[in-house]
């Protein structure tokens, strides 16, 4: 069985590679000029793997966001596994039996998901929350 699937598999990594290829070579993609180092945008704008750290930079000393917040979030989600120790085992979702792991979810994903910035303006006025839809 599985030599035909990896047949196949191959097959399929073959043909999504030049469709993407034809796809990326065909497509104008809408650049903007180089960059100015003589110009600097207003605000200058981190790459979205940075937003976060961006934004807790407008609010916090440089210190606090740079450095400490970020350490605190990496060790808070080390010790994640350690404080949600289900005793159960595996295969238990049910609110009464992990509170704390749903409510961990709700708190990261919702809570701290809901403020982002309005990447297209050049004042604080952009900075708006953006709820669930």
């Amino acid at each position: 069985m599985w030599p035909f699937l990896l047949r196949i598999e191959l097959l399929a990594t073959i043909i999504v590679t030049i469709i993407l290829m034809v796809w990326s070579i065909t497509l104008n993609a809408p650049l903007e000029e180089p960059a100015n180092p003589t110009l600097t945008m207003n605000p200058s704008k981190a790459p979205w793997y940075f937003l976060g750290l961006q934004e807790m930079l407008v609010y916090f000393d440089p210190w606090i966001a740079g450095v400490i917040m970020p350490s605190l979030i990496i060790v808070g989600l080390m010790v994640v596994p350690y404080i949600d120790a289900n005793p159960l085992g595996n295969g238990y979702y049910t609110y009464k039996q992990r509170k704390f792991a749903i409510w961990t979810f709700i708190f990261g994903f919702i809570v701290l998901g809901l403020h982002d910035r309005d990447r297209h303006t050049d004042s604080r006025a952009g900075w708006m929350w953006f709820w669930p839809v």
